[in-house]
C-alpha cells in the first residue's frame, strides 16, 4: 500500500475525531420530528393509507395489460405457478 493512502487515512481519522454535537441536539431533533407530524390528523392519515392501498391494487391489476403480447406467456405461467403453490 503506497504511503499517500496512509496519509489520507490518517487525515480521515483526524477529521473523524471531532467533538460530538451539543447535548440538546437530540432534544431539538425529536422536537422537530414531533412538530412535523403533529399536523396530520387521523382522517388525513386514513385517507393517505386508503390512497396508497388503492393505487397499489390498481397498478397491480393494470400492469399485466401494459406488458404486451411478448410477456403474456410468462405472466400466465407465473400466475399458474402461484395458484398451484397457494393451493398446496
Amino acid at each position: 500500500m503506497p504511503d499517500e493512502f496512509d496519509l489520507q487515512l490518517s487525515r480521515w481519522f483526524a477529521q473523524a475525531n471531532q467533538p460530538l454535537a451539543p447535548a440538546d441536539f437530540q432534544a431539538r431533533l425529536v422536537g422537530g420530528l414531533a412538530r412535523s407530524h403533529s399536523w396530520m390528523r387521523p382522517a388525513q392519515a386514513l385517507t393517505a393509507i386508503v390512497r396508497a392501498i388503492s393505487s397499489g391494487l390498481i397498478l397491480g391489476i393494470t400492469s399485466p395489460f401494459a406488458a404486451g403480447r411478448a410477456h403474456l406467456g410468462v405472466l400466465a405461467v407465473s400466475g399458474a405457478a402461484m395458484m398451484i403453490w397457494l393451493s398446496l
